[in-house]
């Protein structure tokens, strides 16, 4: 006798259509009554939500799972990640994610100068959801007037978010007092610096561009883990950073994140060359002069390669300016450097020797030989996705 797959029970037809495709089920749904009673049983699409995109906690979003797979995450499950802001020359990093009853825009900024191990400050500033009507809906949570609607533009994989009501962010007593609370929350030691950037964040008020970003996979037998890092710029304070190695691991390359008027987001900031470990003793390191004058030998070929531990002493020498405190006495690797210096609006960039120093792999600093300064940089161990 043959069984028509109509006739099964809707358990098992359940089962079944757990396994199509959440775009498939739609087309299932117009064969017939059976197949329709069967798939809008919201176990199927709590199992799609789950596989495509890993979606998991209906917490708080006040729906069924099919209406949040077919009216938010058909549209916008595939933005979940990390982004880099496009807001030159300063930069910015972004992270897409899942909130209990929403999707969430974040933007991640550096601590406050010189807290360098602080986390980072995360400020919401888009959402997704479904609102009061049953449709979906993108909201700028800025501003001065509560959220407010906004556009959302994909287009090559890139983002734009544009606010609707650009009233909504100026503040109700104007723009001097819109500054005074910016560089009071900033709490950056060099005013005028904080004051340029106000200016062009205030020009861009309610725009926001973005592109996605990937970060490495951990790899094996290198110096130190590549990642995103938060890292000391004198009179800029704290920026966030991308470590890399190149394809061939002959060096490794810093990448800004958020930048600066000197060096803009998006350059490299630091070169480090693999092929040149060092091995210094303290007394090599007692001053920047000495440092300085002195040809550091490289360690010999024979020795084995630069990537095995080169345990030994570390000191700020005199003469070089440093604002961290605590620093370890004791480091890994150190390397020979270079690091990208430029004159106001990226004019004139070139590079300067530098030493590349790993402490642990989340710590590590480059001595900016030239500017008589060393900067230290912490890893971000905050989760993403």
């Amino acid at each position: 006798m043959t069984t028509i797959i109509t006739d099964l029970p809707t358990e098992l037809l359940v089962k079944v259509f757990s396994f199509l495709p959440g775009k498939t089920l739609g087309n299932v749904c117009k064969t017939c009554s059976r197949f329709r009673e069967a798939v809008n049983i919201d176990s199927i699409w709590q199992a799609r939500c789950a596989t495509e995109y890993n979606f998991t906690q209906l917490e708080g979003w006040n729906s069924s799972y099919q209406d949040v797979y077919t009216k938010i995450l058909v549209k916008y499950g595939s933005l979940i990640g990390l982004y880099q802001r496009d807001f030159k020359p300063y930069g910015g990093l972004a992270n897409i994610k899942f909130d209990t009853g929403q999707m969430l825009v974040c933007e991640y900024l550096a601590p406050d100068n010189p807290h360098i191990k602080q986390p980072l400050k995360e400020q919401k500033i888009f959402s997704i959801c479904i609102n009061k009507r049953g449709e979906a809906e993108v909201s700028c949570l800025k501003g001065y007037k509560g959220p407010h609607t906004c556009k959302l533009i994909r287009k090559n994989q890139k983002l734009k978010f544009k606010c609707q009501h650009i009233g909504h962010h100026r503040h109700p007593r104007g723009k001097e007092k819109e500054l005074e609370e910016w560089l009071i929350s900033k709490q950056e030691d060099f005013s005028d610096l904080s004051v340029m950037k106000f200016e062009e964040s205030y020009l861009q008020t309610g725009k926001y561009k973005f592109e996605p970003m990937d970060l490495p996979r951990p790899m094996r037998n290198i110096p130190i883990q590549p990642g995103l890092f938060k890292g000391h710029y004198g009179a800029h304070g704290i920026e966030i950073m991308h470590l890399s190695y190149d394809s061939e691991m002959k060096n490794i390359l810093v990448l800004k994140i958020t930048g600066d008027v000197n060096v803009p987001a998006m350059n490299v900031s630091l070169f480090v060359d693999l092929h040149r470990p060092m091995v210094l003793n303290l007394e090599q390191q007692e001053s920047m002069h000495m440092l300085r004058e002195m040809d550091t030998p490289d360690i010999p070929e024979e020795n084995g390669p630069g990537f095995e531990p080169r345990h030994q002493p570390f000191m700020i020498p005199t003469g070089c300016f440093n604002r961290v405190q605590n620093i370890p006495q004791r480091c890994k690797y150190r390397f020979h450097g270079k690091g990208r210096i430029a004159g106001h609006g990226y004019h004139n960039p070139s590079l300067t020797p530098g030493h590349f120093v790993v402490f642990d792999d989340d710590t590590l600093g480059f001595m900016w030989m030239e500017l008589l300064s060393f900067s230290m940089y912490s890893r971000v161990t905050e989760m993403f996705g």
